[in-house]
């Protein structure tokens, strides 16, 4: 009741009160929680971790920090021995200079691949570029995205936005010249102040 830590393999779990239950092998934790591992810190207000499987249940404001992302949840669970999580709730992962958004996202992080099931988003922030469907993968070591179902492009430029429609949009990273190319299939539409097709 008046703080409490738990070692288990590589994590590290401290909070100000919790429960533990034997014959669950479930560690409930309420307050002030910090889960300490080797490539990552999480913050919550509460989780609940299975001794056995080591899966932390996400159950309000959650952080993740890494040194290559911030992940952001109020609802779902993080595996910590295959570092795979579902992100079910205001749920977003914050790389430096994308930010994936999502109903539901499926989050891989060894393979570094977010699936986002229900209002996709993806804003780049260095190329003015935000891109949204109802589903979409963005890989972040490829700096790659697919967005579809009522896929929309948006990019800021000069103070006006360039919208395009397709049924898919794929994003590809070109390094050997610093840019990215956007491809539209099917049903392309495109619009700005000056120009449409």
């Amino acid at each position: 009741y008046d703080g409490g830590k738990l070692v288990s393999s590589d994590n590290t779990l401290w909070s100000d009160w919790g429960y533990f239950y034997p014959d669950q092998n479930e560690v409930f934790f309420k307050d002030s929680v910090k889960v300490h591992n080797p490539k990552y810190t999480m913050f919550s207000d509460t989780m609940k971790y299975h001794t056995v499987t080591e899966v932390v249940s996400i159950l309000g404001p959650t952080f993740i920090v890494s040194d290559s992302n911030l992940v952001y949840s109020e609802d779902g669970y993080y595996n910590t021995q295959t570092d795979f999580s579902q992100l079910r709730r205001k749920s977003y992962i914050q790389g430096k200079t994308q930010v994936l958004y999502g109903d539901t996202i499926n989050y891989d992080r060894p393979k570094g691949i977010g699936e986002v099931f229900g209002h996709m988003e993806l804003k780049d922030s260095i190329n003015q570029v935000i891109i949204k469907g109802n589903y979409g993968l963005y890989n972040e070591l490829t700096k790659s995205a697919l967005a579809t179902k009522k896929a929309l492009m948006q990019q800021i430029y000069n103070g006006d936005t360039l919208h395009l429609h397709a049924d898919s949009l794929r994003m590809d990273s070109l390094p050997d010249i610093g840019a990215k190319v956007i491809r539209a299939y099917r049903k392309v539409r495109f619009f700005r102040s000056d120009i449409q097709g």
